[in-house]
């Protein structure tokens, strides 16, 4: 009893914070022309190519074509490639 009562703290039960949507650190490219090239070779783990494509357009970490269900950091966990994945979050996430 003695818990709950200062769990709840003097003015009771603290209220739940919702989650906030982070806000993407890179902006969004305008530019889409390689942005198929740029899902292609996420998903078929090219990743030379991702991180090519990728120095030119670093806005793309962030996007996907609207009729492709997956970005690139989605392929990435599907191949397994946690280093991918940490360098997409890390390195051109901003």
């Amino acid at each position: 009893m003695l818990k709950a009562a200062v769990a709840a703290g003097p003015k009771g039960p603290k209220p739940k914070k919702g989650k906030a949507k982070a806000k993407p650190k890179v902006a969004e490219d305008p530019d889409t022309s390689e942005l198929e090239d740029f899902i292609a070779a996420a998903k078929d783990g090219e990743w030379d190519q991702l991180r090519e494509i990728l120095g030119r357009h670093p806005g793309y970490v962030n996007m996907r074509p609207p009729y492709r269900r997956y970005a690139a950091i989605h392929q990435a966990c599907y191949h397994g490639d946690a280093e991918v994945v940490r360098e997409l979050v890390k390195t051109w996430s901003g």
